[in-house]
């Protein structure tokens, strides 16, 4: 059963304290997990999670972490590994479903993952998401040059990925996720840990991918249905689960997203669900995006 946050009325007098605390909760769980890389003299971190969960960030503050150790830490995305839009897999309705697994070329993965783990150099494409392509460019990785690689994204627990390396025992898997509901003090009706990163994903592909709630909407039809067969299998693979449920988020992305949403054309299929998430929305007290710190998971989405 998900845990619920209730956001008072009065958050704005507590909300540095509070925002102080959840994100010393999420440092906890980055340094246990650089605590279990450097038991295990692992080469190898997979990181997955659902889409939202902040794995980019995630990826990022692991980084930072193991280099204050001195070790030289380089990420790669399963995402960069997706085929082009023409390749995708339909979904019933004759869209693309970005999601499946058949989207996602596994064959290139092992090759870059067995090159690094023996010594070799990989040349990792570069996907572009504003043309739902792979671009002419490709990211150059030396073994030689690092000591620790990450490998983020939907599909990086994968045991396909996984059963890449000769050696599993040199490996890290860690699984990202935010399973907290979220309610305004004094409502009856939560958003779902679902909704609350439908949110997150509402602002980042309207700002980075230049996407409208249309688009969003469209494409989240068939997120939550895949996470059940793409995810939930393999986090038995998990060393640790990391979550990044944070009580001030909705306060600081209420205005954006009601911006997204109130954009959505009243004829638009979509409508009716916009309008029942706005109004959900509503009654949270606000709070200014300044507030998020720079180093936050939740500047992936806000920023």
């Amino acid at each position: 059963m998900n845990e619920l946050l209730t956001v008072p009325k009065s958050i704005s007098a507590t909300a540095k304290e509070r925002i102080a605390r959840d994100e010393a909760a999420y440092q906890a769980g980055i340094d246990r997990a650089r605590e279990i890389v450097l038991e295990k003299k692992a080469r190898f971190i997979f990181l997955a999670g659902p889409s939202c969960s902040g794995k980019t960030t995630t990826s990022q503050r692991l980084i930072d972490a193991l280099e204050e150790k001195g070790l030289r830490v380089a990420s790669f995305s399963t995402d960069d590994f997706f085929f082009n839009a023409d390749r995708a897999p339909r979904n019933p309705d004759g869209s693309p479903n970005y999601d499946s697994p058949e989207h996602t070329d596994f064959d290139s993965i092992r090759h870059s993952l067995s090159l690094l783990e023996n010594g070799g150099v990989a040349q990792i494409p570069v996907f572009d998401f504003l043309t739902s392509s792979r671009t002419d460019r490709t990211t150059h990785l030396d073994s030689a040059n690092y000591d620790v690689f990450i490998l983020e994204g939907i599909h990086a627990l994968n045991d396909r990925i996984l059963s890449a390396l000769s050696h599993r025992e040199q490996s890290v898997c860690l699984y990202l996720n935010a399973t907290c509901a979220v309610r305004a003090e004094g409502c009856d009706e939560a958003l779902s840990p679902q909704e609350v990163r439908f949110c997150r994903r509402l602002i980042r592909d309207f700002k980075h991918r230049g996407a409208d709630a249309a688009w969003t909407y469209k494409l989240w039809q068939n997120v939550i249905p895949m996470e059940k067969i793409i995810l939930e299998p393999f986090i038995k693979n998990a060393d640790l689960i990391l979550k990044t449920d944070f009580l001030c988020e909705i306060p600081m992305e209420k205005s954006e997203v009601l911006a997204v949403l109130s954009a959505l054309p009243e004829k638009n299929v979509f409508y009716p669900k916009a309008q029942q998430l706005a109004k959900k929305l509503i009654p949270f007290p606000a709070l200014p995006a300044s507030l998020c710190p720079a180093r936050s998971v939740l500047k992936e989405f806000i920023d």
